[in-house]
């Protein structure tokens, strides 16, 4: 045979296929090797454990969204000043339910005040200031929500709705609450506010008129001019102004509508349209003078229970031969109704008197006669 025709011959000891054996299957992958991926917001790569997971069919590819961790961060942050600036009742909750709009993410108001409570804790104990995303994914991801999306918020709410058997709005309860208690305020108090200083002013009036009497038109503007105070002061102390002058005023005012402590004590004294007749016999006894003395005369017992008591129970103890307190009573009552016989004394109720001085049966016709 040729030798174009065969091939040529390799000699393989046992020893060169031990020490150099072929390898099977796929080639093992390299641990350190980092998936990347691109933001779609700041278009920087990044290791794709900086961007959140998601189970929703926008971004089943991948299955995390394609925004990286920082950039989310910013996003909310950024929906949280215009929720802001449009004073929202609750902000923070007003750009949480946007972002899970945007993201495709499930909402829920348990899930968000659990994650804002985790959140409202670390952030206190915490040096640096926290961001509420990571705390929210990081509950949204539970069990029980993770395969949700915001569809299943659309549906939730609906199912809502249509119970309470109302409209569908973005403008919920708290929203209405805000504008009704501004509304409120800005008539009672003036236009040229912005609402959190409404919601303020309105808070403090409640509370004040709550606490203490308003009836008249005086009081009614002495606490409109405290709560003005108040929100004045309060604004100072944010500013870290001096607030002197503003005490002195509030002082002035409290002495004003007698809202001192020791004057509240004296008016609370005399009060008695918040009391009960034990709470005010209570207080009679212990601040005035002398305590209040035992009634006299018909004042005693002006409706007679003693002597209905008498009656009752003492007639029931006479009558089975029981001497006590009830028969005692019993008895000094109807001597006051009792008739008794005539005593008479010597032999003043004789018949011999009687026939001396009337006269017998038939004896002054015989000495006639």
């Amino acid at each position: 045979m040729s030798k174009r025709g065969r091939p040529p011959k390799i000699d393989i000891s046992l020893s060169d296929v031990q020490s150099n054996p072929r390898p099977r299957g796929r080639p093992p992958k390299d641990k350190t090797a980092k998936i990347m991926m691109s933001c779609a917001c700041c278009g920087e790569d990044n290791d794709i454990n900086e961007y959140y997971d998601s189970d929703s069919i926008l971004y089943k590819a991948k299955g995390k969204l394609p925004y990286c961790k920082d950039c989310i961060n910013k996003i909310y942050d950024e929906y949280l000043k215009e929720c802001q600036n449009r004073e929202y009742k609750n902000p923070d909750k007003k750009a949480t339910q946007r972002i899970c709009m945007s993201f495709d993410l499930y909402y829920s108001d348990d899930l968000y005040e659990n994650a804002m409570t985790e959140f409202t804790k670390k952030n206190d104990n915490s040096k640096n200031e926290l961001s509420f995303m990571p705390y929210y994914f990081r509950h949204v991801k539970l069990l029980q929500y993770k395969t949700k999306d915001y569809n299943d918020t659309i549906f939730k709410d609906y199912q809502d709705i249509k119970k309470k058997q109302k409209l569908m709005s973005s403008f919920n309860d708290d929203d209405f609450n805000q504008e009704a208690i501004v509304t409120k305020a800005s008539k009672f108090f003036g236009s040229g506010l912005n609402s959190d200083d409404y919601v303020f002013l309105q808070n403090e009036y409640d509370d004040w008129t709550s606490r203490h009497e308003c009836q008249t038109k005086a009081q009614e503007e002495v606490f409109k001019a405290i709560c003005f105070n108040r929100w004045k002061a309060h604004k100072a102390n944010i500013a870290g102004e001096d607030t002197k002058d503003l005490d002195r005023t509030f002082k002035d005012l409290l002495d004003t509508g007698k809202l001192q402590p020791k004057q509240s004590k004296e008016n609370d004294i005399l009060s008695t349209d918040k009391r009960t007749l034990g709470e005010m016999a209570e207080i009679w006894e212990d601040t005035i003078l002398k305590p209040i003395p035992t009634p006299q005369g018909h004042l005693a017992d002006i409706d007679h229970i003693g002597e209905l008591d008498g009656f009752i129970r003492g007639h029931t103890c006479k009558a089975v031969g029981i001497q006590n307190f009830y028969s005692e009573t019993y008895s000094k009552l109807m001597k006051q109704f009792t008739v008794n016989k005539p005593q008479y004394e010597d032999d003043y109720d004789s018949e011999t008197s009687f026939d001396n001085i009337f006269g017998g049966i038939g004896g002054n016709s015989n000495s006639e006669e």
